[in-house]
């Protein structure tokens, strides 16, 4: 938050234009709420691609206008040599092995002849340098160009449960049919996050529009709350995306 009004601060005050770096969902959240608050700031949002979860936002003065360039993204694509599907935590590890920071890179989509990323221009030519392989994979390295991108299919399945109570640890072993205390221990493990925020409380209530993560599983969301049975149970939609 604070770095948020920083950043405010400098556009509505200095007329100053920022580049933020790659931010979560819920970083981006916070931060157009506060330009929200200053009519004499605009921001723009650009993580690459359509729907990215990653983006960098463009914060500036009222009379600033939209421009891809300013973000200073590339996109390059890894090949493994023998053909073996590249994982999503392999890539990210690597990366992050070399000493990268996190908001340096954008999204990682894996995918079935490689892995395209969506990073920092002046990453780039570091990176061809110094990977030559992720894990025990070696990869060929190659820029490509943003319409060359293998943009993700969201598999997405929606189904009704009925739980106890709309406490996290419930919904989720509804949503992944497992244990309740199977579920807990997830939470507890810091394995689980709501809107991209670290949950260890299986307490926690989630509400209609939450996103769960949890990690090995993949992403639940709480579509809506169809209703409550007359044992007091509630009827409560959801999104599973596999």
């Amino acid at each position: 938050m604070k770095r948020s009004l920083d950043w405010v601060k400098r556009a509505s005050e200095r007329h100053q234009s920022i580049v933020t770096p790659f931010l979560d969902p819920r970083q981006q959240s916070i931060v157009q709420s506060v330009c929200s608050r200053d009519p004499d700031v605009v921001v723009f949002k650009n993580g690459g691609y359509h729907n990215a979860e990653r983006s960098r936002l463009h914060i500036g003065p009222s009379y600033l206008i939209y421009d891809e360039i300013a973000f200073d993204i590339a996109y390059m694509r890894l090949l493994p040599v023998n053909g073996k599907r590249l994982e999503h935590r392999n890539v990210l590890g690597t990366l992050l092995g070399l000493g990268l920071n996190r908001d340096k890179m954008g999204d990682i989509i894996p995918h079935d002849v490689g892995c395209d990323i969506v990073l920092d221009q002046t990453l780039l030519e570091y990176i061809q340098i110094h990977i030559g392989q992720v894990g025990r994979v070696r990869v060929n390295i190659v820029e490509v160009q943003k319409q060359e991108l293998n943009i993700p299919t969201v598999d997405m399945k929606e189904f009704v449960v009925t739980v106890s109570s709309m406490r996290i640890d419930a919904v989720i072993a509804a949503g992944y049919r497992m244990s309740r205390t199977k579920a807990g221990d997830l939470i507890r493990s810091e394995k689980c996050k709501v809107n991209w925020k670290l949950i260890e409380n299986p307490h926690y209530t989630l509400q209609p529009g939450d996103l769960v993560s949890l990690k090995g599983f993949g992403r639940l969301r709480v579509e809506n709350i169809q209703g409550v049975t007359k044992k007091e149970k509630f009827i409560v939609a959801l999104a599973v995306f596999g």
